[in-house]
């Protein structure tokens, strides 16, 4: 936002590009200033606007410890940085706090607490997997990723949302979806999901509809549309508050595809921001990496869990158990 005094501009609250109409118009002050010496332009950092504003501090600093210092929200509208308005979304920095230590797992460990996410793609008539593949390079795939929950960051008065940790991928390419269905629902119920995040997009609607059925999953299947566009860069805004409070975690190299394929996703995701905050992103068509046509199947799946950061999630110690006296008794007590 921008609050004007004649020719004075003072910059708070917005989202700093180097393509923004606010930063246009900040370089054309600037040119100005450089050429009579009059100050045009202030910049508000938010530990000033602290000093008229103890409250404001407080919020500040929940919201950097929410979504992390390096959060794209946090620099331009609290530190006042500006930021490229597209290009790689995952950098290498935020791809090594991406990455976990934890192996991959085939088998949920007794007393863990799982989710899963789900992105749907197409099936098609005559061809799976890796023979489909090769045929149609660009042809979408059906990926779930399997968290487990870790819920000892909720606890955290600032970060008050869980620990994400990947433990295993389920991929498909073009099988029907009344196969995939069983198929989904023996892989879900293996792992004893407690919650399923899956994309009821256009190709998912009927998929999705199956899971959410009470023979099936019912209301732990949390549907999530990707249109209007505004869903998507929510998602994304989202999930980057995810992985940059650390919260995401992928497992160790494996030697599998599951885990390359995922990598070479994250490098090749691109994004771009608008003046109006939205953000698209993407792994731009056409990618080939090492002659491996490079979709986005995997990094999408994965970044569903942040939907999940909405729920109410409670902390272990939070548990109790209402102790219930004998009804029989209370009945004679009360004379009836």
């Amino acid at each position: 936002m921008a609050a004007s005094t004649n020719a004075t501009r003072v910059f708070y609250g917005t989202v700093w590009t180097k393509k923004t109409l606010l930063a246009k118009v900040m370089r054309e002050l600037e040119r100005e200033e450089a050429r009579d010496g009059v100050k045009r332009v202030f910049c508000v950092p938010w530990e000033k606007a602290t000093e008229e504003n103890p409250d404001y501090g407080e919020y500040v600093k929940k919201e950097i410890s929410r979504k992390g210092r390096q959060h794209p929200l946090i620099r331009t509208q609290y530190f006042l940085e500006e930021i490229d308005a597209h290009g790689g979304l995952f950098d290498e920095r935020r791809r090594a706090l991406m990455q976990g230590e934890h192996p991959r797992q085939h088998v949920p460990t007794e007393g863990k607490i799982y989710a899963a996410t789900l992105d749907v793609a197409g099936e098609d008539e005559e061809m799976t997997g890796e023979e489909l593949r090769m045929q149609k390079p660009r042809k979408d795939s059906t990926c779930a990723t399997i968290f487990e929950v870790d819920l000892s960051t909720v606890g955290d008065p600032l970060l008050g949302a869980p620990t994400y940790r990947v433990v295993d991928v389920f991929y498909d390419t073009g099988t029907r979806h009344t196969m995939l269905y069983g198929k989904l629902v023996a892989y879900f119920r293996h792992w004893g999901v407690r919650w399923v995040v899956a994309d009821a997009s256009g190709v998912g609607a009927g998929l999705v509809s199956f899971l959410s059925s009470p023979r099936a999953f019912g209301h732990k299947v949390i549907p999530f549309q990707f249109s209007p566009p505004r869903r998507k860069s929510d998602l994304g805004w989202a999930f980057l508050s995810v992985v940059e409070t650390g919260r995401f975690k992928y497992f160790a190299d494996d030697g599998s595809e599951d885990w390359a394929g995922f990598w070479r996703e994250v490098e090749a995701v691109e994004y771009e921001v608008s003046e109006e905050k939205r953000m698209k992103w993407a792994v731009p068509d056409g990618v080939v990496v090492e002659g491996v046509t490079v979709h986005d199947d995997r990094v999408i799946s994965a970044a569903l869990v942040a939907e999940l950061d909405g729920l109410p999630w409670a902390r272990p110690s939070d548990s109790f158990i209402i102790e219930r006296g004998d009804p029989l008794e209370e009945i004679d007590r009360s004379g009836f």
